[in-house]
């Protein structure tokens, strides 16, 4: 019972967030994950309970898998994140592109010509 109330207390914030933000997807991680079906139970409640069904329809709640390394898995994915932003792929394709060209004796040239 303890579970399931605390399930419909968290359940009253994650409604508000799916009203405003309209998820697909919402997923319960860390110490909240430990609650397992019960509380999970009583956060579905509030949230279809509260949210219009236009909202609901393709939207889920799920408990993560991860259990004892997500802050490993989260700490390890900030620099891949910052490696291939989409603002810096281009400066990677340009710089290991260019190194690859250099070391492979058959690479194609690209030819200019002065007008």
């Amino acid at each position: 019972m303890l579970l399931r109330a605390a399930g419909r207390t968290v359940g009253e914030f994650i409604s508000d967030v799916v009203s405003i933000i309209n998820p697909s997807l919402i997923v319960v991680g860390g110490t909240l994950a430990r609650g397992g079906d019960l509380l999970l139970s009583g956060i579905r409640e509030l949230v279809y309970q509260r949210c219009l069904p236009l909202t609901t329809r393709n939207f889920s709640i799920e408990l993560s898998t991860i259990r004892d390394d997500s802050a490993l898995y989260g700490a390890a994915h900030l620099p891949l994140d910052d490696i291939f932003a989409p603002t810096k792929t281009g400066e990677l394709l340009a710089r290991y592109g260019a190194a690859a060209a250099s070391t492979h004796p058959h690479a194609p040239t690209r030819a200019t010509t002065g007008t």
